[in-house]
């Protein structure tokens, strides 16, 4: 699989990063603090969101989870036992899953 990457600043102190797979043409969010940013990156890349990935639940991560799952119908992907604090997680992951 070949993927393209894409890094993009959001509020004060955090990037945010898209990953592309050319051949599949499934697009992951790394970290949605900002729907707005998140939104602007992925006009500017030309890619669909298809998954976000939520590293921990601080709001500055999650922020954008909810715009961007809700237009784009992405899956969201976060650590299981975080469920209380990250709504909407669509596929739990456990400590060392591969």
């Amino acid at each position: 699989m070949t993927f393209q990457t894409h890094q993009f600043p959001y509020g004060d102190d955090n990037y945010g990063l898209l990953m592309h797979c050319t051949e599949s043409g499934l697009t992951a969010c790394v970290d949605a603090g900002d729907a707005g940013a998140t939104e602007a990156a992925l006009t500017e890349t030309g890619w669909r969101l298809t998954h976000i990935f939520i590293t921990h639940h601080h709001g500055d991560h999650i922020g954008g989870n909810d715009i961007l799952k809700s237009k784009f119908d992405a899956k969201i992907l976060a650590f299981e036992d975080d469920k209380d604090r990250i709504p909407m997680i669509d596929i739990p992951l456990k400590d060392n899953q591969v």
